[in-house]
């Protein structure tokens, strides 16, 4: 597997172009406020205090709560992914880099397992601070 410089180059773009995104997308806040709205609905249901009544419209609102943050989660991940793909296909249009070589070089081991290497190791830095 060799791969050319442009297409080195151009994943290596998409792959910063997903860490900013992500990173400034709230997905993971957003993700955390839906468990924790999840966690507090089974906390009402499981409560022997309340009665039938007074646990439905609070798990009626966590619900629509649900809802929304299942939006919202789905239409940044899409956001994310946007971006990604953004200089794949402008590296595309101008004739730079092929699209499916730099699928190819983003899809190979190697690539995975080192961007996922260095990802975990900036979470750790920035867990740490």
């Amino acid at each position: 597997m060799t791969w050319d410089v442009p297409v080195i180059g151009v994943g290596m773009a998409a792959l910063a172009a997903f860490v900013i995104a992500f990173a400034c997308s709230g997905l993971v806040r957003r993700a955390a406020a839906a468990v924790g709205t999840a966690r507090g609905a089974l906390a009402v249901i499981a409560d022997a205090r309340l009665t039938d009544d007074e646990k439905e419209p609070r798990v009626r609102q966590a619900a629509l709560d649900l809802f929304g943050s299942f939006a919202q989660i789905t239409v940044r991940g899409v956001a994310v992914l946007a971006v990604a793909a953004a200089p794949v296909g402008l590296a595309a249009g101008l004739g730079l880099a092929p699209a499916a070589a730099v699928a190819g070089f983003l899809a190979s081991w190697p690539v995975i397992l080192g961007a996922s290497a260095v990802m975990v190791a900036a979470w750790l830095i920035a867990k740490r601070r």
